[in-house]
């Protein structure tokens, strides 16, 4: 979802600084600065598939967050607010 918001805003995404440093726009722009935790938690949610250590509890609770954070940016994107930046 980070890399459609930024694809159509025209910002750099290819890689995982990139990606982060584009959350912290989305959530500025936004005004909404807990799409950056949510964010985290579905990186959390990533790192866990090759590693394995978060209970089942957390997996859930993350996966919740991560749902949420994409269904904002699907939001944000569905209701025209992502002008692309010149």
């Amino acid at each position: 979802m980070v890399k459609a918001w930024a694809t159509a805003k025209g910002i750099q995404h290819n890689g995982h600084a990139w990606l982060f440093e584009a959350v912290d726009k989305l959530a500025k722009e936004e005004k909404e600065p807990f799409l950056k935790k949510q964010f985290s938690l579905a990186g959390m949610l990533h790192t866990n598939l090759y590693e394995g250590w978060l209970t089942k509890d957390e997996v859930e609770d993350n996966a919740s967050e991560a749902k949420l954070f994409c269904d904002k940016i699907k939001e944000i994107i569905k209701n025209g607010k992502v002008k692309k930046r010149d």
